[in-house]
C-alpha cells in the first residue's frame, strides 16, 4: 500500500484542493464568515447600545467579503447577543442593548484558550446560574404570595 500521502480526509488531492494549487490554504467560508463578525464586533464595542451600524450591504463591503459569507454575520452575532436586525426603510443592523449574562458569556468566549481560563470562567458561570435560579425562585414566591393575598376576601 505505499504510494501517496493521504491528505486530512483520506484522499490524496484534499491539501492541495484546500489550498488551491500554487498558494497558501485559503481560509474556509465560515472563517471568513467569523473574522468579518469579529469585525462588526468591534464596531458595536465602540457604539451605544441602539446605534444603527449599517446596512448589511455597506456592512459587506466593510468587511471585503461576498454575500453569501456575509449572511452568517448577522446570525453570529445575534446569537452572541450583539445585534439587532430591523428590516425595511431604515433599517439594517443595530447594537443591542447586552444583559450582565450576555457579557459575560461573550467574556467566556474571549478567553484564551488557556484551560485554566476556561474552566475558572466555567466555574463562575456555573455559581451565577445557580444565584440566577435561586433570585428567580424567590422572586416567583413573593409574587405567588403577593397574587394569594390579593385574592383572599378580606374578613370583616
Amino acid at each position: 500500500m505505499g504510494g501517496a500521502r493521504r491528505g486530512a480526509a483520506g484522499s490524496p488531492g484534499l491539501v492541495r484542493a484546500a489550498r488551491g494549487s500554487d498558494g497558501p490554504p485559503r481560509p474556509s467560508p465560515s472563517g471568513r464568515a467569523e473574522r468579518a463578525a469579529e469585525q462588526v464586533a468591534e464596531l458595536v464595542e465602540s457604539l451605544t447600545p441602539g446605534s444603527r451600524l449599517g446596512t448589511e450591504d455597506e456592512l459587506r463591503t466593510l468587511c471585503g467579503v461576498s454575500v453569501d459569507t456575509f449572511n452568517e454575520v448577522p446570525r453570529l452575532l445575534r446569537a452572541r447577543g450583539l445585534v439587532t436586525v430591523k428590516p425595511g426603510p431604515g433599517g439594517g443592523l443595530f447594537s443591542a442593548e447586552q444583559s450582565p449574562m450576555v457579557r459575560l458569556g461573550n467574556s467566556v468566549l474571549a478567553l484564551d484558550s488557556g484551560a485554566n481560563d476556561v474552566a475558572d470562567a466555567v466555574r463562575i458561570r456555573d455559581a451565577l446560574d445557580l444565584l440566577l435560579i435561586e433570585d428567580a425562585l424567590r422572586l416567583i414566591h413573593e409574587h405567588n404570595t403577593s397574587l394569594r393575598t390579593a385574592e383572599a376576601p378580606a374578613h370583616t
